[in-house]
């Protein structure tokens, strides 16, 4: 069977996402009790859009290894993009509990506590999933934001720089992620050029804006209008 999922997981992996649900489903009807065919079909789902069949395979996940770290951190991903976000951070703190090196859960935690406006708690969090991950866009980015709406533009802005930065490397080396990435990146870039402009750099700003207006940013899109400035 592991040779099965290996084979599964580069179709997963080169986002062939749906023959590789129907690959899972094949694992699991010869191995129903198969974890990790249920964990890997959730995350796709999720990949997906579908929340309700990701939420089912995570849900059953877990209730066959209640132990595993990062079926409750995916699934607090899921419960966050329902928007039900205290039910999303009682999964990540499970996740934490588990495993205290899962950046990931960290930075969930952390960034919806900036979305919420706790911004301390949430610089703590993410001061964690960096520390464990020096590599985590997210982490950078969202820290840039909190450390921005809290006055500390200079720092925020070399942490949004970093994240940016991330990215731009990471749509480098793989450029089918491009459009997977396009929203975040636009938002990295909002507030990388808000934050410039807040701090005199005007033309830094500006050309971060344009960037994320670009890919669609809407509200750099009314900022750079108001201005008289096209993208």
């Amino acid at each position: 069977m592991s040779v099965r999922i290996d084979r599964i997981l580069q179709l997963s992996n080169k986002r062939d996402f749906y023959n590789a649900i129907k690959a899972f489903d094949k694992a699991i009807e010869i191995d129903p009790g198969f974890i990790k065919a249920y964990f890997v079909r959730g995350l796709t789902y999720s990949r997906l859009g579908d929340k309700q069949r990701a939420m089912g395979d995570l849900n059953r996940t877990i209730e066959l290894d209640s132990q595993f770290a990062g079926a409750y951190n995916a699934r607090g991903n899921v419960y966050t993009s329902m928007n039900n976000s205290p039910l999303a951070i009682k999964d990540f703190e499970k996740a934490i509990v588990l495993d205290p090196n899962l950046a990931e859960s960290y930075c969930n935690r952390g960034v919806l506590r900036v979305q919420v406006g706790e911004y301390k708690r949430a610089m703590a969090d993410l001061d964690r999933a960096i520390r464990l991950n020096p590599e985590y866009a997210e982490a950078f980015v969202f820290r840039g934001v909190a450390l921005g709406l809290t006055g500390n533009r200079i720092d925020g802005i070399k942490d949004l720089d970093r994240g940016v930065e991330i990215l731009e490397q990471s749509i480098s080396r793989d450029p089918r992620i491009e459009k997977e990435m396009a929203s975040f990146l636009s938002m990295a870039y909002f507030f990388q050029g808000t934050n410039y402009i807040s701090v005199n750099k005007t033309e830094q700003g500006i050309g971060s804006l344009k960037k994320a207006a670009r890919l669609g940013n809407n509200q750099a899109q009314d900022s750079l209008r108001s201005k008289g400035i096209e993208w």
